[in-house]
Parts: C-alpha cells; sequence; structure tokens
C-alpha cells in the first residue's frame, strides 16, 4: 500500500515536471541551461511574492517619512 502511493506520487510529480518543461519549452535547452532559468524563475517570483506582501510595511514607513526614520536611527 505504501509503495503504491509512493509510486503514483512520484508519477504525479514527474508527469507536473514534463508539463513545466513543455509549457515553457525547457526540453530543449542543456540540463545546466534548464537548472539556471528555474532557479531564476524562482527567484524573481519569490522577489514578486515577497514584496507584494510586504507592501504595506514600506508604504508605512514611506509615510512616517524617511528623515524622522534615519534620525531615530542614527541618534540613538
Amino acid at each position: 500500500m505504501g509503495k503504491m502511493v509512493l509510486r503514483r506520487t512520484q508519477e504525479i510529480i514527474c508527469h507536473y515536471y514534463l508539463q513545466y518543461l513543455l509549457l515553457t519549452a525547457l526540453y530543449m535547452l542543456e540540463p545546466w541551461e534548464r537548472m539556471a532559468f528555474s532557479i531564476l524563475s524562482l527567484s524573481l517570483f519569490s522577489c514578486v511574492l515577497f514584496s507584494h506582501r510586504n507592501a504595506d510595511a514600506v508604504v508605512e514607513v514611506n509615510s512616517a517619512g524617511w528623515k524622522s526614520q534615519l534620525t531615530a536611527l542614527f541618534m540613538t
């Protein structure tokens, strides 16, 4: 039973990985190029997700004024 679940999970992951390769046309690239593209894409996606989630904090800091933030930082 456990082997069947593990095998099915592996098949699903392989299927989605193949779909990713076909959709992005990465199947034509060499393995190192594929890895570089995937890392770059993941990094870009992570940066976009991080900045989207933290946009409110940036707006709060900017609305308080950068001069007051710097003086409070360096004068303490």
